[in-house]
């Protein structure tokens, strides 16, 4: 067939297997694009599931240690309100602050400090054992300032030698007089 002209027009013949092969890379070039991509949306939606999760976990891990503190902060209260306490009988109070770790907070030590930090009863240690002064003072002034419980940030302990952290509430006279600190490291 001629075209005007005089060119003669030429007609681009594929083989059969060219035209299979075309036929098949239409089909799979799309369909893994749209694998791919539906992978890819997959992981993105588990990734965000993953970190809502993880979220959830240390909002309830938050809660759950807050409400372990304050029922330490409540025993601690209970106990500065002991009345061998208030009569400085320190070998009663001994006795029932170790009679509280037993029961209630096993692997826990407390402290009674004056507010100068100096220590005048730590469990850590036996009875009659001269006891060093707190150098982490900042949970103790705290405490003096406002006359509520404080819980300190991480510091190494003088005795314990180790990183602690204390639960520290004011033993309260009934004028206000803040005497002592009763202290407590969580195991």
């Amino acid at each position: 067939m001629s075209m005007p002209g005089g060119a003669k027009r030429s007609r681009l013949r594929l083989s059969l297997r060219a035209r299979l092969a075309l036929l098949l890379l239409a089909v799979v070039v799309p369909l893994t694009a749209f694998t791919v991509l539906r992978r890819y949306h997959d992981y993105r939606n588990e990734l965000a599931a993953a970190g809502q999760k993880t979220l959830e976990l240390s909002r309830s891990l938050g809660i759950a240690i807050e409400k372990d503190i304050e029922g330490r902060i409540a025993t601690l209260v209970v106990l500065a309100q002991a009345n061998s306490l208030a009569e400085s009988r320190l070998d009663r109070f001994r006795e029932r602050v170790d009679s509280v770790i037993y029961e209630q907070l096993p692997g826990s030590h407390i402290l009674l400090l004056r507010p100068d930090g100096q220590q005048v009863l730590n469990t850590r240690v036996p009875d009659g054992t001269p006891l060093p002064a707190r150098v982490n003072l900042a949970t103790i002034r705290r405490v003096m300032e406002t006359g509520r419980p404080a819980v300190s940030e991480v510091f190494i302990g003088v005795t314990a030698k180790r990183p602690l952290v204390s639960i520290d509430v004011p033993v309260k006279r009934p004028d206000g007089f803040i005497p002592f600190i009763l202290s407590l490291n969580p195991p």
